[in-house]
């Protein structure tokens, strides 16, 4: 499913956690690429803090205590933003699967979530991982 193809539906609820991460990388390249053909313009970062503000005022004004992640679990969860699997991510980082889980179960525990999709997403919300 594409942007476009979003305006014939009235609900995302469809969509698997995987499939609304690609749309929101998507988009998220898209106003990247808008707001740098602006001179001076905001960062992207600074645009969806600006936009967090406006859509979820409530959240934007508790902090958000950042999880102990440590730079391997930060390496993981970058992969994980890109979708790769367990055996993908162990042949780039030269470890075991069993390695990969065990990270995966870490950050998925840090972060108090269910999902890969989750992790990835409250790591963008701290501000622990950032995709460009």
């Amino acid at each position: 499913m594409n942007v476009v193809d979003l305006r014939a539906h009235d609900d995302l609820d469809g969509l698997s956690e995987f499939e609304l991460l690609d749309l929101y990388l998507r988009v998220r390249q898209l106003l990247a690429e808008r707001l740098s053909r602006k001179e001076g313009s905001e960062s992207l970062e600074m645009f969806f803090s600006r936009m967090a503000e406006v859509v979820e005022p409530a959240a934007a004004a508790a902090p958000v205590p950042k999880a102990r992640i440590s730079p391997r679990e930060r390496e993981v969860l970058h992969f994980l933003a890109q979708q790769k699997t367990n055996a993908e991510i162990a042949a780039t980082l030269f470890i075991s699967e069993n390695t990969v889980k065990n990270h995966v179960s870490n950050i998925l525990a840090k972060y108090e979530v269910g999902t890969r999709h989750g992790a990835v997403m409250a790591a963008i919300r701290e501000g622990t991982l950032t995709v460009d």
